[in-house]
């Protein structure tokens, strides 16, 4: 009876079999390698425009109907700036100068306001008022025909770009008195003037609750529309950053410059 002939593979085909084996079980067993996520572009903007930012975002985001393709979050000019360069996409907007080389466009023009308290009967002020208030040159408003009550100033912190524009134009190199108040946001500015009566600040934009009351500077109240209407204290902002916008912040930015 013939018998049928078994093949035994030879030493070194048994090892050939066992690595091909295990170099199959390894790469089933293997996790998959996670897809990577771009990051979402940033929107940065100092604290005293943040609000205005923040209600610009929302309106945009409600006529695409769509959630916002980028985040919105305040920051200072400094930190801000490295902020961006390590955030393929993100934008600054933000008042001054930008950095030299980097993209830049204007996006909107915002009034300096300065508010008081709403029992503050003064209305008007003159240029060279504000001056002397913010350093108490001028201690009380009994001399502007207000109530006798001491001036309280109040202004951001040091670095925001509103009150940078406030210490070069208004102050021309003297210094806020010691006492001034310091408000991080604008709501905090609105509490601080809203909680006594001889206090003054500064904030961005013409919308303010009703615990304050903007006052007239030179004639002239703060309007957004239209820009200024003749008031002597607009800011330009600009958008900016390394490389041009893409997508939907370019988007946003186009949409915002139409408004």
């Amino acid at each position: 009876m013939m018998g049928i002939a078994v093949h035994q593979p030879s030493s070194r085909g048994r090892v050939c079999m066992a690595i091909a084996f295990l170099s199959f079980a390894a790469a089933a067993c293997a996790p998959a390698q996670p897809t990577a996520i771009a990051p979402v572009p940033r929107l940065i903007t100092p604290p005293y425009a943040l609000p205005m930012v923040r209600q610009w975002a929302e309106s945009y985001a409600a006529e695409i109907d769509t959630a916002l393709p980028f985040d919105v979050e305040a920051d200072t000019l400094e930190s801000a700036l490295d902020v961006v360069e390590e955030s393929p996409g993100s934008v600054l907007i933000f008042s001054g100068t930008p950095p030299e080389s980097w993209f830049v466009t204007p996006v909107a023009s915002l009034p300096a306001t300065f508010v008081v308290h709403p029992d503050n009967p003064v209305t008007d002020l003159r240029i060279r008022d504000l001056e002397n208030l913010f350093t108490r040159r001028t201690a009380d408003w009994s001399t502007l025909g207000g109530l006798s009550v001491g001036v309280q100033p109040v202004l951001p912190l040091p670095g925001e770009p509103v009150r940078d524009w406030f210490e070069s134009i208004i102050l021309r190199g003297s210094a806020p008195w010691p006492g001034t108040w310091l408000a991080p946001t604008p709501q905090s500015a609105y509490e601080l003037v809203g909680s006594d009566p001889g206090a003054i600040g500064l904030i961005l934009g013409s919308e303010a609750p009703e615990t304050v009351r903007a006052v007239r500077i030179a004639g002239r109240l703060a309007t957004v529309d239209p820009v200024g209407a003749g008031y002597p204290f607009i800011l330009d902002l600009l958008a900016f950053a390394p490389e041009g916008p893409r997508g939907g912040l370019r988007d946003f930015l186009v949409w915002l410059q139409e408004q």
